[in-house]
């Protein structure tokens, strides 16, 4: 059976700290007192650290004059314990080793306690086989992620890399992210790039889900993208997808029998080019964080993923026991940013704007708006808000279905920011560059 702690290699480090306070460094900032699984270790370097950030020497009165004013020893039995790790002192040059000691352990006591977890999720009741694989995966990734520790690299390995990119930029041209094959807005990104979170951000009717699934469309002819709808059945997004293909609208296709020929050839045209899309849709309506998380990971196993979108963020819950629902908010957003890190691959997530913006003179939406924000700024990498002038006029009847939707983007980490035009055909759901509509 696997121990759950080394107190050989506790105290070790511990006295050998004592003995070369310059150590601390080493480990601080690396280290948590709960690192430490023995009680009286856990108190000694919480005070090691404090008397070290206190920028005083790190020595046996020293430490013996704050631990005192814990209960679980008297001053005498830490001043005996205190020499007890001195004499137990470790070798200097086995520092190292003492440190992954400690840290596997840590380890292990967290697996322990996230297969204790997910014991009492296979005993919950309503809960799905694959949300319960689901969140099984997530609380082992969340002990095993601690591990995938990047390594330093020297900036001489970094400028090699980089002048290897350079050459191939010279060979073959800068490669971009994937572009959305919207010129306006790749114009600022150029191109949605991996490991990035964007979110486009409006109020309802603004035309999200048109925009999303534009962007799906094109970036699914040449690459491969999975659609995570929670909010409407993959039939309608189907039917919007035609739609778009085909010039038709939806209330066209419902009257699929009392079309001319060509209009059902027009169809019938589209949906062998949507056949073509490589384009994967989940529309399952309760959807669960973890769960998604993990059909994610399934389905990048099988196909090997370039793109996700979410409709959308705010419809998605967590497992998590936090009761604020801006804290929920706030994981889920920070569950597809790490999405995307783990998948290198740029995530699409829709959000939902707050009421506030309606009660404003101005209509325009600021990031602030983004309901149950929590981290959402933070987290994301681009941020894209679409505001349509037209919706706000109180006299729609001169105005077509061909109407202007202007798309700011209010954050992009990595490039500059401004606003976008494009049109959006109300009727079919197009989304073109302003001044193109087919």
């Amino acid at each position: 059976m696997i121990k759950l702690y080394s107190k050989e290699a506790e105290n070790k480090l511990l006295g050998l700290i004592i003995k070369e306070p310059n150590l601390i460094v080493r480990v601080r900032g690396f280290f948590s007192p709960n690192d430490f699984y023995i009680e009286e270790n856990k108190y000694v370097f919480s005070e090691m650290v404090r008397t070290e950030e206190e920028n005083r020497l790190i020595e046996q009165t020293t430490l013996i004059d704050y631990l005192e004013n814990y209960s679980i020893k008297s001053r005498e039995d830490w001043d005996l314990y205190l020499t007890e790790l001195i004499l137990s002192a470790g070798i200097e040059a086995h520092f190292d080793e003492y440190v992954s000691i400690i840290k596997d352990k840590t380890q292990v006591r967290k697996l322990e306690v996230a297969l204790k977890d997910s014991l009492d999720f296979v005993s919950s009741e309503h809960t799905s086989i694959s949300s319960l694989v689901g969140k099984i995966e997530g609380r082992i990734l969340d002990v095993t992620k601690d591990r995938e520790l990047k390594d330093f690299e020297s900036i001489e390995e970094i400028t090699n890399e980089y002048k290897i990119k350079l050459s191939d930029i010279a060979e073959n041209g800068y490669q971009g992210g994937i572009f959305t094959g919207l010129n306006s807005i790749d114009h600022y990104l150029g191109g949605l790039k991996e490991g990035e979170l964007i979110i486009i951000a409006a109020r309802p009717s603004m035309g999200k889900t048109a925009l999303a699934l534009e962007i799906a469309k094109n970036v699914s002819r040449t690459h491969k993208v999975a659609f995570f709808s929670i909010e409407m059945p993959s039939e309608q997004l189907l039917q919007r997808l035609i739609s778009s293909e085909s010039f038709l609208t939806n209330k066209q296709m419902r009257s699929f029998n009392k079309l001319g020929q060509d209009q059902q050839e027009q169809i019938t045209h589209a949906m062998e080019k949507v056949k073509e899309l490589k384009l994967w849709i989940d529309d399952s309506p309760q959807g669960k964080i973890e769960e998604l998380t993990w059909k994610a990971r399934k389905l990048n196993d099988l196909v090997e993923l370039d793109m996700i979108v979410i409709d959308y963020l705010q419809l998605l819950e967590t497992s998590s026991r936090r009761e604020n629902r801006q804290q929920q908010v706030s994981d889920i957003s920070r569950a597809l940013k790490q999405l995307s890190r783990e998948l290198e691959i740029p995530v699409i997530a829709l959000s939902q704007l707050s009421r506030g913006v309606e009660g404003r003179q101005t209509k325009k939406p600021m990031m602030s708006d983004i309901r149950e924000s929590g981290s959402i700024e933070q987290d994301a990498d681009v941020i894209l808000m679409l505001y349509r002038e037209s919706y706000y006029q109180h006299d729609k009847s001169s105005l077509g279905p061909i109407q202007e939707l202007q798309v700011s983007v209010a954050k992009n980490r990595n490039g500059p920011t401004g606003p976008a035009r494009l049109n959006i055909n109300l009727e079919i759901g197009r989304i073109k560059d302003k001044g193109r509509n087919n």
